[in-house]
């Protein structure tokens, strides 16, 4: 089941969310959505009923699944439904048939359509992207083309979807399906200039989270030449928090870093460092 492949969700909110306030919540991922769902539609919200349960849309364009432009009505399935406005142009994931459709997405899951164009086909590409792991039945083959698909958008034109992506990355982290190319991409990404600040840091999470033996230097490299000082400062505690006394040389470097942020951290890792030697 590709459920089965988000089991540690919360695992990975609890790890990722002192990265970015971005990360703090999640609903159903947007992978899940579009792997498990009949079918995927973008429309514009034109009516609401008073109890808020059922929802008339205006289909522009089918995502996944043989669904007409024109009027479309679902009902909203879960306990806390999408705040949706009428006007909004959203994208909404539908299980059954065009006689009872019917929509899971809570309000964590309201997926909002960009204004830039390019922001829209990444979505778009993403869910159909993800929508292709329905077809593949082995779990680790799926894991493997998770991994895949999630590496390949934490560089996508949508925040959502590189947010997303992210989390499922952090998600798998247990069965831990990265190599040493894996582990050299996330590190690349996280050092980026290109790669926005509030991803940055959580790259380094990411890092933190991979059980290989490349993830310890790779985390010394975003310390020393990440272009977000958040994303340097985070490295700087998790190599404190690692407490490897071999770091020393690196953390005492960091004192030197332009951030202050950085700089303390540092310190504060150092001292880890040296309580941990006293109390050896």
């Amino acid at each position: 089941m590709i459920k089965a492949l988000f089991a540690a969700s919360g695992l990975a909110l609890a790890l990722a969310a002192p990265a970015s306030a971005h990360l703090l919540t999640r609903g159903i991922p947007l992978s899940e959505l579009a792997a498990t769902s009949d079918a995927a539609v973008i429309g514009r919200i034109a009516e609401i009923s008073r109890d808020a349960r059922v929802v008339s849309l205006t289909v522009d364009e089918a995502v996944l699944g043989a669904v007409a432009p024109g009027p479309l009505r679902f009902a909203l399935e879960g306990h806390h439904p999408p705040g949706y406005a009428v006007g909004s142009r959203v994208l909404v994931f539908l299980n059954g048939n065009a006689s009872a459709w019917g929509s899971r997405q809570s309000a964590l899951d309201l997926v909002e359509i960009p204004a830039h164009a390019a922001e829209r086909a990444a979505l778009v590409a993403a869910v159909r992207g993800y929508a292709g792991l329905r077809d593949v039945r082995d779990r680790r083959e799926r894991i493997a083309q998770l991994k895949t698909f999630a590496l390949q958008n934490l560089e996508s034109n949508s925040a959502r979807v590189r947010h997303e992506a992210l989390l499922d990355l952090m998600a798998l982290s247990d069965a831990n399906p990265f190599g040493a190319q894996d582990v050299a991409r996330v590190a690349q990404l996280a050092c980026s200039a290109a790669t926005p600040a509030t991803l940055a840091p959580g790259l380094v999470v990411l890092l933190a989270a991979i059980r290989a033996r490349e993830s310890g230097p790779a985390l010394l490299t975003v310390m020393k030449s990440a272009a977000s000082s958040q994303a340097r400062a985070r490295a700087a505690h998790v190599i404190g928090a690692r407490r490897d006394p071999h770091a020393a040389p690196a953390l005492r470097e960091a004192l030197r870093d332009p951030a202050l942020e950085v700089r303390l951290t540092a310190q504060r890792a150092l001292e880890q460092l040296d309580d941990g030697q006293r109390r050896s």
